[in-house]
């Protein structure tokens, strides 16, 4: 039931698939810096799992009260400092110096986005602010896949582009939306 057990539990499973050929693996869910001391004996799970599988996304969203990134892999010089450990490449860093072994890691990256409803018009790479009861009103919940970016992108008019040269990921906006994801420039800067 605790978080302990669960490189006993890697263990076990591991002892059950080793004869069998079969590969063990494991998901994170957050490699955010708490996350990972709260709940991850990392030299423990990378002991027992083949491969482990990094979910390198959502560090941002329409629970926050400004527009950021949905996936950064770098900070900008004016990040707050609260918000500096939120990137691709700090929680990588971080996860390597708790034990993390790169060969044996997967770095997930989702084909989704991140929507903001702004409070003025003028968009912004980041720190845009969104009014907070304005959040309830994405669909969503703020996220959406791949598959609805394109299309929000054919039927709707009036949407442009840009790249956050320093976190080194694209956001769209248009009129009160402003929306992060990923594309094939970002997932190259990542990997």
């Amino acid at each position: 039931e605790s978080w302990e057990d669960l490189p006993y539990l890697l263990k076990k499973l591991k002892e059950i698939f080793s004869p069998a050929n079969m590969t063990l693996s494991i998901s994170l869910w957050s490699p955010i810096t708490h996350v990972i001391d709260d709940h991850y004996n990392i030299p423990k799970l990378y002991k027992h799992a083949d491969l482990v599988f990094v979910q390198f996304f959502g560090y941002h969203g329409s629970w926050e009260k400004s527009t950021d990134a949905f996936a950064p892999l770098r900070n900008t010089k004016s990040q707050v400092p609260d918000k500096k450990y939120l990137t691709v490449e700090y929680s990588w860093n971080y996860m390597k110096k708790r034990g993390a072994v790169p060969c044996k890691t997967v770095m997930k990256i989702a084909m989704k986005s991140a929507e903001f409803r702004l409070k003025n018009k003028i968009p912004d790479t980041e720190g845009v602010v969104v009014p907070g009861d304005g959040l309830e009103t994405v669909p969503g919940g703020g996220t959406m896949d791949f598959k609805q970016l394109c299309r929000m992108l054919r039927e709707e008019k009036g949407w442009q582009t840009e790249w956050d040269e320093e976190k080194r990921t694209p956001y769209m906006w248009r009129e009160d939306r402003w929306v992060s994801y990923e594309d094939s420039r970002s997932v190259r800067e990542k990997v």
